[in-house]
């Protein structure tokens, strides 16, 4: 008996040390330059953070083919000592005309990648594609991961999107792995309502499917904002990086009532983009309490705690959250 109530003690121990270890932080680098600001320094050392999720390149039809575009220039001088994660961003278009040969992708790729690594002198072990594939998609898509993986022997994860977790019966799993879940862009974009970006109504009804998702996951949060402007109620365009502070301090905007949402009273110019009168400003944006609440909401209903969170990503938003918030809140 006491040999059972030692055993005991030490599996409720152990459970409190797994519950109070703190998860890994890592960012997403989004821009095609990597040149690190002062403040993104000292933001990655504060938080000793280790890893960095660059986007190497898009991968886009031009004339019909798929080809890289927007390659990433890199500063080695910033990456000493971090690890470097190429991240594919491959626009869906790209499986879906049919004209693709998704094993010749695989090894332009590959070879595209080596080429950016032997530029810059950096020896990667991972990489991550993202895709939204969808279910037109899926086939030649999941073509490509398995090409790609044969031809390397790199680690290989997958970005995955709520949906995809929820009817992964039907949009598939790629062989890879692991997978980061996308925990952002949940809701429409609206000219007003809810925020796009993260909508706790909305996220609430896939969180029970996350226990069933067989891929083992790590999660990715949001800590971008953008403005989105419409004009006689039709949405026009994102203007990225605005805040509500910012549009607080603008002449000729006013907030309507306690939404996050602003009249253009006058025609007024803002970082080279012209609002006209009667225009609407939606500001969304994540706060500290929104973050949280996806912390909680995750850890809760996911098979298993993620071993890291990659913020999406590193850029002047880091300055809207207090310098310790995110020593606390990992």
């Amino acid at each position: 008996m006491k040999k059972v109530f030692i055993l005991l003690v030490m599996l409720l121990l152990s459970a409190c040390q797994q519950k109070q270890a703190p998860v890994e932080l890592s960012v997403y680098y989004w821009k095609t330059s990597l040149s690190l600001s002062p403040d993104e320094q000292n933001f990655i050392k504060e938080n000793a953070i280790q890893k960095l999720y660059v986007r190497y390149c898009d991968v886009a039809l031009r004339e019909g083919q798929a080809v890289p575009v927007a390659p990433i220039e890199i500063d080695t001088a910033f990456v000493k000592n971090k690890e470097i994660i190429p991240v594919i961003y491959l626009k869906n278009e790209v499986f879906l005309e049919g004209k693709t040969s998704e094993e010749v992708l695989a090894k332009q790729l590959n070879r595209y990648i080596a080429q950016i690594n032997t530029s810059y002198g950096l020896r990667v072990k991972e990489i991550q594609l993202d895709c939204d594939w969808t279910l037109a998609s899926k086939e030649p898509y999941f073509k490509f991961v398995e090409y790609f993986r044969a031809q390397n022997n790199y680690i290989l994860s997958a970005t995955i999107r709520l949906h995809q977790v929820k009817h992964y019966t039907t949009t598939g799993i790629p062989k890879v792995d692991y997978g980061v879940l996308m925990y952002y862009n949940i809701g429409n974009i609206t000219p007003t309502g809810a925020n796009s970006i993260y909508d706790h109504q909305v996220a609430k009804a896939y969180l029970s499917s996350l226990k069933a998702y067989p891929l083992e996951l790590k999660v990715a949060l949001p800590i971008f904002s953008w403005g989105v402007h419409s004009v006689a109620g039709e949405v026009t365009n994102l203007v990225g990086g605005l805040t509500s502070a910012q549009m607080d301090t603008l002449k000729g905007a006013s907030r309507l009532g306690e939404s996050n949402c602003y009249l253009i009273e006058e025609q007024l110019m803002y970082k080279g983009r012209l609002w006209q009168k009667g225009d609407i400003l939606k500001v969304e944006e994540i706060s500290p309490a929104d973050l949280y609440s996806m912390k909680k909401d995750l850890f809760k209903y996911m098979k298993r705690p993620p071993k890291e969170i990659i913020l999406y990503d590193l850029n002047t938003s880091i300055n809207n959250y207090e310098k310790d918030f995110f020593k606390n809140f990992r």
